[in-house]
């Protein structure tokens, strides 16, 4: 199964996890979060996260999930980019999340970044489009 990592600014990858959590009831032994602060050193934080991506990595690849592309979280998943092995999808959303869960053993880590932003995206939307129908 693709290991998960939330990387993010403060605490919003613990948030993240902590609601996954609260909503699925499932095991979250193979998904991990890293939390970024501005004051934090990066060497530090990279270390933290290169540790993390080891302790998910079952053979099956890890799937890094950052808030937004550009920022020190994301910048610091990229340089962990390894065909294969890590992938990183930024962007990251509850409805992702928690489709993950049921999901990630149907997937290798090659089609499962693909297959999840696509599911994001779909569930990005405009509510009063909807409730128009």
């Amino acid at each position: 199964m693709v290991g998960i990592l939330l990387v993010g600014h403060r605490n919003l990858p613990e948030t993240l996890y902590d609601i996954l959590k609260d909503m699925t009831q499932k095991n979250l032994d193979n998904i991990d979060f890293v939390n970024v602060f501005p004051d934090d050193d990066i060497e530090k934080v990279t270390d933290i996260i290169s540790k993390k991506i080891k302790k998910l990595n079952n053979n099956d690849g890890v799937l890094i999930l950052t808030d937004m592309f550009g920022g020190t979280p994301s910048n610091l998943s990229l340089t962990f980019l390894k065909e294969g092995e890590v992938e990183v999808v930024t962007g990251v959303n509850i409805p992702m999340l928690l489709k993950l869960q049921f999901i990630r053993e149907d997937y290798n880590i090659s089609e499962l970044p693909r297959f999840i932003v696509d599911y994001g995206t779909r569930n990005i939307c405009i509510a009063s489009n909807l409730l128009q129908g």
